[in-house]
């Protein structure tokens, strides 16, 4: 198994000052998100427990959907 390091989008997003605080990086990450739940539907694959929680977002914008 594959150790995930990073914080949850649940994190960021509760972690912000403002909602425009940090918006490009969010944005990034919804983009990575996107694709990644896009292709796992080409593929047949649909994730269930879609939320911020499962959705882990490391330091230097890698983006891995957990569960």
């Amino acid at each position: 198994m594959k150790l995930i390091e990073g914080r949850t989008l649940a994190e960021r997003l509760f972690r912000r000052n403002s909602p425009q605080a940090d918006l490009p990086r969010l944005l990034r990450t919804f983009e990575q998100v996107a694709q990644t739940l896009a292709y796992a539907h080409s593929q047949g694959i649909i994730h269930r427990d879609f939320n911020p929680h499962n959705v882990m977002a490391g330091a230097f914008g890698e983006v891995q959907l957990m569960d």
